[in-house]
């Protein structure tokens, strides 16, 4: 029995031990294997060099065929804004001392406004000429439309007024982005366009083909392209903003504020175009009027009418 518990625990001790690693064959055995054959190592990258020369001529040729690159179209743009602009100041008889409009180029497909040389801009009252419509006829419109939405009158012509003077082909205006109170600019060095006004009402870009509005009705409906050349159509998209601007000045300050206050927050939140900022009227300077320069314009607007 003695005999046979050394040899059990013998095998035990010969199995716990590792295994040793397998020697190699010798050199002369080594030589007879063959491995599969390889492709050298530089195979792979010699066929990625002949293909990235093949794109780097594709690209070259589509290059020479491309008529304008970006810089040269922001030029050719720059170029065609400025010629507007200095048509816009023939035609509206400005001085040089008036303050500059940074126009903004307009489509093939769209209309471009009639110009005539030494005609006079249709002054109250007078009639209207190559379907402008006189100011009476825009003041008319836009009372229409207030009454139809239980808007103060006042109001309504006074955001008109600040926002382009009551001018129903006033040119477009240029949002420039800013962060931290500077204006962005890209990687080639060019400003960056957050949005743009059109029209009549100053509606901003943001606002078309996005969202949904109510008419006087209360029917849904979206603001379209239209806005930037039917004047019409921008007083109605313009005033359909207002209107819940009102609705929540009105709600918010209660029956103790005057109609001056409204009006300031709902301007403050049309012009701004977010709930948020409605309150931004409130930030004033030591002479009681608004800080804020378009505030400040409005109100000076708004007492005039």
């Amino acid at each position: 029995m003695a005999a046979c518990a050394a040899r059990r625990g013998r095998t035990r001790r010969l199995a716990a031990r590792p295994r040793r690693r397998a020697r190699l064959a010798a050199a002369a055995h080594r030589q007879k294997i063959r491995q599969a054959h390889r492709a050298p190592r530089l195979a792979a990258r010699r066929r990625l060099d002949a293909l990235l020369q093949e794109i780097r001529h594709v690209g070259t040729r589509a290059t020479r065929k491309a008529p304008m690159t970006h810089s040269t179209r922001f030029l050719a743009g720059l170029l065609r804004d400025g010629l507007q602009t200095l048509e816009y100041r023939r035609r509206s008889g400005a001085t040089l001392e008036d303050p500059d409009y940074l126009l903004l180029s307009q489509g093939h497909n769209q209309a471009r406004p009639k110009t005539h040389q030494h005609a006079p801009a249709p002054s109250q009252g007078s009639h209207a000429t190559d379907g402008v419509p006189t100011r009476q006829e825009v003041l008319n419109y836009l009372g229409e439309l207030a009454k139809d939405y239980h808007l103060p009158p006042k109001l309504v012509y006074a955001v008109a007024d600040a926002e382009s003077t009551v001018d129903p082909n006033a040119p477009p205006h240029v949002n420039l982005k800013h962060r931290n109170g500077k204006v962005v600019h890209d990687k080639l060095g060019n400003p960056v366009i957050a949005s743009r006004d059109y029209g009549l009402m100053q509606v901003n870009s943001s606002n078309i083909e996005k969202g949904e509005i109510k008419d006087a009705q209360g029917h849904p409906f979206k603001i379209g392209e239209d806005v930037k050349t039917d004047w019409k159509a921008n007083a109605r998209a313009g005033v359909a903003l207002l209107a819940p601007a009102y609705r929540l000045a009105e709600m918010e300050q209660g029956p103790g504020a005057t109609a001056e206050d409204h009006a300031q927050q709902t301007y403050s939140q049309y012009n701004t175009g977010t709930e948020r900022k409605r309150e931004r009227y409130l930030k004033q300077k030591p002479d009681g009027m608004p800080e804020n320069d378009a505030d400040r314009n409005f109100l000076k607007k708004y007492r005039r009418w």
